[in-house]
């Protein structure tokens, strides 16, 4: 894997930003024959099929799923 270098107050590290990581990522998709604009695609049509009645109903119970853990914790502090 080759990594991108930049220099910071005379030191050289290795960039950890969003779009070095991004491109490193793509290209050892595009490696492999992953295309990531067509990866991309498929996924928005697998979620273009979903029923959004049932995602959001099943949003509403992670949420309250989480309400009541959050409660949990609150209660063990105490």
């Amino acid at each position: 894997m080759n990594y991108v270098l930049k220099k910071e107050d005379g030191n050289w590290k290795v960039a950890f930003d969003k779009a070095t990581i991004m491109n490193m990522a793509t290209e050892k998709m595009g490696e492999k024959g992953i295309n990531l604009t067509d990866s991309i695609g498929k996924a928005m049509d697998e979620v273009k099929k979903l029923d959004t009645d049932s995602l959001a109903e099943a949003v509403k119970e992670g949420v309250k799923a989480l309400d009541s853990a959050g409660k949990l914790l609150e209660d063990l502090k105490k």
